[in-house]
């Protein structure tokens, strides 16, 4: 079987690049159970105006215009597509219960909005190969979900030669 750097190699998997961040998410003394962090402790740590605002900066400033954003909760995932739009690029979110979500997606895949965030929503199923750049602003433990929030960002696609990863959470060092 193929690991990822050989399908990397291969032209199968775009590779992924990782710039720093430019806040960081402080984990220490966050609560566990079930193999992750409690999400209380994780709103608290991680909806953060601090954090948000540069969450917002970092993805303006990369000049990526196909980007997730992955964060911890519906609130969180609000703040962050609401500093996003003020940091001047088109940005909407999808979380579980978005009413108009076929549309969203449709305008995010014909690069119509540039940015969506999200919570538990576009981990996985969610196929868009454009996707250039991801923020992962919210720490994991589980192995599992980082990997899926990473593969949003490898497809290949036409034009695309890498996908950046801007991680607040300390999920590459911790993976």
């Amino acid at each position: 079987s193929a690991d990822i750097r050989q399908l990397i190699a291969d032209g199968y998997l775009a590779p992924l690049v990782s710039s720093r961040a430019s806040a960081k998410i402080e984990t220490d003394g966050l609560r566990t159970s079930g193999g992750d962090y409690v999400l209380a402790d994780l709103e608290l740590a991680a909806d953060v105006d601090s954090i948000t605002d540069a969450v917002a900066r970092d993805i303006v400033e990369t000049k990526r215009r196909h980007v997730l954003v992955f964060g911890v909760s519906v609130a969180h995932a609000a703040r962050l597509r609401n500093a996003i739009r003020m940091a001047g690029m088109s940005c909407e979110m999808v979380v579980g219960d978005t009413p108009d979500r076929t549309r969203i997606l449709e305008d995010f895949k014909a690069g119509r909005v540039q940015c969506l965030t999200s919570c538990d929503v576009l981990t996985t199923g969610f196929d868009a190969p454009h996707v250039d750049a991801l923020a992962i602003v919210r720490p994991t433990q589980s192995p599992a979900l980082y990997v899926q929030i990473c593969g949003r960002g490898s497809r290949i696609a036409r034009g695309k030669t890498n996908c950046l990863v801007l991680d607040y959470g300390g999920n590459i060092a911790r993976h």
